[in-house]
């Protein structure tokens, strides 16, 4: 009789450790999945953030350039869609990534004094200057945003 007491408890000691173990190891696996659909999702966020950067930056630094040749009407247009660009950019920091949000503020300042100068009408000498170190100041402030986002992507990447 005790052989068959220490056998039932060996055995229900045995499923108790078998559900046990299962349970634990469909935990894991959820928190595993759940970490892993976050990093994702970071990741993606991240990428769209430096799409958005990397959109603005590209049409007012066109808008730079090409200013003279374009009627102004399209160059607002285009600088405002720049503009939009930069402004989700902040967003998605601000959401996703707290540590980005002091670089993209200044990002998007230069970005929309940069549009307020594309949509004034450029008549004298004070103002090409004022337009030219603003477009410095854009430039520089894109600096820092690339060089924050290089040194966050280990991070989200």
């Amino acid at each position: 009789m005790a052989d068959d007491l220490a056998t039932a408890w060996v055995a229900a000691g045995s499923a108790f450790v078998g559900v046990v173990l299962s349970q634990a190891a469909e935990l894991l696996k959820a928190y595993l999945d759940k970490k892993h659909q976050r990093q994702d999702l970071y990741r993606q966020k991240f990428e769209s953030l430096v799409l958005e950067i990397d959109g603005c930056s590209e049409v007012l630094t066109r808008l730079v350039v090409e200013d003279q040749a374009l009627p102004s009407e399209l160059v607002a247009k285009t600088a405002l869609a720049a503009a939009d660009k930069a402004r989700r950019a902040r967003t998605l920091a601000c959401l996703y990534f707290p540590g980005l949000v002091a670089d993209c503020d200044r990002f998007l300042q230069s970005c929309l004094v940069l549009v307020n100068d594309f949509s004034t009408q450029k008549v004298d000498k004070a103002f090409e200057a004022a337009f030219l170190a603003h477009a410095r100041d854009f430039n520089s402030d894109r600096s820092a945003m690339e060089k924050a986002i290089i040194e966050n992507a280990g991070r989200h990447i």
